[in-house]
C-alpha cells in the first residue's frame, strides 16, 4: 500500500480502511495504459488493463488492491500513478518520532481519518 501514494511529509499511520482507500482512489486514480496517463473514470479502462487478472469493474479492482491478491503489488508499481498530496499546506508536516508521548487529536485517529478530509 505504500506505493499507492506520496504522502512522505503527511503520513500518519495505521491500516487504511476500505471505504477510505476506495474513496481514494475513485476521486484521485490515474492508471498508466502503455505511454499514456489516463483518469480511471469508467469500467472500461480497468477492463481493459486488468480483465487478464479476472477484474472487470472499478469496485472487484479496489477489492482487489485492498485485498492484496497475486499481483497486486505488481500492478500497483506497473499500473497505478502515485498519489500526490505536494499541494497540501506544509504546516499538515510533522515528525512523528520527536513525540515521546503518545500521539491526540486528529493525529491518534490516524491515516482514515485524515484522508478523507483530503479527499
Amino acid at each position: 500500500m505504500k506505493d499507492l501514494f506520496l504522502v512522505k511529509q503527511y503520513v500518519c499511520y495505521g491500516y487504511i480502511q476500505k471505504y477510505t482507500l476506495y474513496s481514494l482512489m475513485e476521486k484521485k486514480l490515474f492508471l498508466k495504459d502503455g505511454n499514456e496517463i489516463k483518469r480511471c473514470d469508467s469500467n472500461k479502462i480497468v477492463e481493459k488493463l486488468f480483465s487478464k487478472d479476472g477484474i472487470y469493474s472499478f469496485p472487484s479492482f479496489c477489492e482487489y488492491i485492498f485485498e492484496c491478491k497475486s499481483n497486486a503489488d505488481k500492478m500497483i508499481k506497473e499500473q497505478i500513478v502515485p498519489f500526490n498530496f505536494s499541494y497540501l499546506n506544509s504546516e499538515m508536516t510533522f515528525d512523528f518520532l520527536q513525540f515521546k508521548n503518545e500521539l491526540a487529536g486528529f493525529v491518534k485517529e490516524g491515516i482514515n481519518e485524515i484522508l478523507e478530509k483530503i479527499i
